[in-house]
């Protein structure tokens, strides 16, 4: 059921009512085409519908008259209009005519929707070099006609703003007044009591005369109006009461005036593009759960500037390198929580140098919801040693609390190089790329574990091996290099081998006394205390006995049972 107080929520008085009105009494003589979901509750329908996506509730609308009296009264349902505006087509103005009288048959009946319309042809933006000059010239030719164009629909736009729900508005480089004199005055000709997403989008924004967002948009009345996307435009926080009710922001500006505290106070998710004045968002930490903006290094103790972020419980970074590649003295082992907190999940992703991902939770990936934080950092232009520093300084001090590792195969020869122990480590997951995987060594990391030196791991129990692309395909196996695992691991204790969209190159074998590592051809010598096969006869699962109680796991309890 849906929550109380939420826009889902329904007076459950209202559906006693319904019920009454629905359907007689069950007879015990009733004829064998009988409907019998006239017997379902009115107020059960629609806590069903309140989980229904729009689709599915516009398909129940067309079941019975019953259903579609309910679901046309439901506050899921909207219907969703869609414009792609292009003068150059010579049906362009019937597709005018259609769309806006689309609006007026809903307008007409009281019905929401959601309009999307993409003026980004107007100016070429999306085609060939050749066919942009093309349109640019036309467009040119006919100023008159785009001007037009954008009036008929943003008049009709402006005249169902009462029953708008969403409203996507894209643009390439539109003529510099289009925005002023067309768009602007037909947004803000009257409240949106319904609107609940607003996304405006310049795809090729004007630095000359740049796009003002206008201060009386919706008449500064929105006040559902919870997702709000602006790009390519300037935002001036201290005049947009339309705004206020917003809790989830996308922003690529510009330019800004003022603080976003000042324009957003209800926001708590932001996702900024290309940020450069960290200040302006420091007065929203305190509320905000969920924070992703990117950012360059150019400035020195960017660790000490980025500290006030770990604050919020939520946060997805994405790092761009000094223009020689360096991080300078970068750390990020702040944003992790307190050294005494003891649990991290870390997941360590990337196929090369180009991108690198690190999340670091106190969640296992299946409960990150449940998570008191979660950090995303994503890496891009950094140099192979820049990449490696930054890593190994805010990994290290995280030593002690890691008890659970994703990793990509690129990448696992660098924990060696981070650390020479992992304590509370009992889960290592590594996920093999079928182009790297044949490879001994990656070659995006030259020089990888040249001291030869291995992550001692005494509590790993749980070691899994993916294919980062399985298909499920049994033919279609990575090929996994048993020797790299063994060279990068030393493991104490038996383990549980977990094999998923691959196969072993020689068998990975533990000694029997100590729990270490072999790569052999033949694993006859060794004692396995369970073998797992899945459905193709290829061994899933396998652990090899390094005590008498099989490292915790008793003899056979892992037998024949398949972990694909």
């Amino acid at each position: 059921m849906a929550a109380p107080g939420s826009p889902l929520a329904h007076d459950h008085g209202q559906r006693a009512m319904l019920s009454s009105a629905f359907g007689p009494t069950p007879s015990l003589s009733l004829p064998s085409d009988f409907d019998y979901s006239r017997f379902v509750l009115p107020e059960l329908l629609l806590d069903v519908f309140d989980y229904l996506p729009q689709r599915d509730l516009l398909s129940v609308s067309g079941v019975c008259r019953r259903w579609r009296s309910l679901a046309l009264s439901h506050p899921n349902l909207f219907y969703h209009l869609a414009l792609n505006v292009d003068v150059a087509r010579a049906d362009v103005w019937k597709t005018l005519n259609t769309f806006c009288a689309g609006l007026l048959y809903l307008r007409t009946r009281n019905r929401r929707a959601s309009v999307a319309v993409d003026w980004s042809r107007l100016s070429g933006v999306t085609d060939t070099v050749d066919r942009i000059a093309i349109i640019k010239s036309e467009s040119s030719l006919s100023s008159s006609s785009v001007t037009l164009a954008v009036r008929i629909v943003m008049e009709a736009i402006g005249d169902s703003l009462a029953i708008l729900n969403k409203i996507s508005l894209t643009f390439g480089a539109p003529p510099d007044f289009i925005f002023p004199n067309t768009v602007f005055p037909f947004l803000s000709c009257a409240s949106a009591p319904q609107l609940d997403k607003f996304a405006l989008t310049v795809f090729a924004p004007l630095m000359d005369d740049p796009i003002v967002l206008s201060p009386s948009l919706f008449k500064g009345v929105a006040p559902k109006l919870r997702d709000v996307t602006l790009r390519g435009v300037c935002l001036d926080c201290q005049s947009h009461p339309a705004l206020a009710a917003a809790s989830v922001v996308d922003l690529d500006l510009v330019k800004l005036w003022g603080s976003l505290s000042s324009c957003f106070p209800n926001v708590h998710e932001l996702k900024m593009r290309h940020l450069s004045m960290f200040t302006t968002i420091h007065s929203l930490i305190g509320t905000l759960r969920n924070l992703a903006f990117g950012f360059s290094l150019g400035m020195a103790d960017m660790g000490v500037v980025l500290k006030p972020f770990a604050r919020v419980p939520r946060t997805l970074i994405t790092v761009n390198a000094s223009i020689n590649g360096s991080s300078g003295d970068l750390t990020l082992a702040s944003f992790f929580g307190a050294p005494h907190e003891p649990e991290l999940y870390i997941q360590l992703l990337g196929n090369s140098v180009d991108m690198v991902q690190l999340a670091v939770s106190d969640k296992h990936a299946d409960a990150e919801r449940e998570a008191k934080f979660a950090r995303i950092f994503a890496f891009t232009g950094f140099n192979d040693a820049a990449l490696r520093g930054i890593l190994g300084k805010t990994l290290r001090p995280l030593t002690r609390r890691i008890v659970n590792v994703v990793v990509a195969e690129a990448l696992l020869e660098l924990l060696p190089e981070f650390f020479d122990s992992l304590p509370a480590l009992e889960s290592l997951h590594v996920e093999w790329s079928p182009e790297a995987s044949p490879a001994p060594l990656s070659s995006s990391f030259p020089n990888l574990n040249a001291s030869g030196t291995r992550v001692h791991v005494p509590k790993l129990r749980h070691l899994q091996l993916i294919a980062s692309s399985y298909t499920g395909n049994p033919l279609l196996r990575v090929e996994v290099p048993a020797e790299r695992l063994r060279r990068v691991l030393r493991p104490q204790g038996s383990l549980l081998q977990d094999y998923v969209g691959v196969k072993l190159k020689q068998f990975l074998v533990q000694d029997e006394m100590t729990g270490d590592f072999a790569a052999v051809d033949s694993d006859k010598e060794y004692r396995a205390a369970c073998v797992g096969h899945d459905a193709h006869g290829h061994v899933c699962t396998i652990m090899y006995s390094t005590g008498p109680n099989a490292g915790g796991f008793p003899v056979g309890h892992f037998g024949a049972q398949s972990f694909m």
